[in-house]
């Protein structure tokens, strides 16, 4: 959880929903979570892939696999 006092500060209905509101918020803009969610390496058919987002890479002729980062986010990853 991003918000590491929220139930202290969830008193009310309408405060909770609130703080899950901005909880939520925060968890869709972790780089880190989503970058493990959007890239991630597995097996398909057997052979090594990789998966960016809903795109699926053969990684049997590939040598190198190289990920640049710009932005605010990018040392974060």
């Amino acid at each position: 959880m991003k918000i590491q006092n929220f139930n202290e500060l969830a008193v009310s209905d309408a405060r909770r929903a609130t703080l899950k509101i901005a909880e939520d918020g925060l968890e869709a803009i972790d780089t880190e979570q989503v970058m493990r969610e959007m890239i991630q390496v597995g097996m398909a058919d057997g052979k090594q892939t990789l998966l960016l987002g809903n795109e699926v890479i053969d990684l049997s002729a590939v040598r190198d696999v190289i990920f640049i980062a710009i932005g605010k986010c990018a040392t974060e990853a």
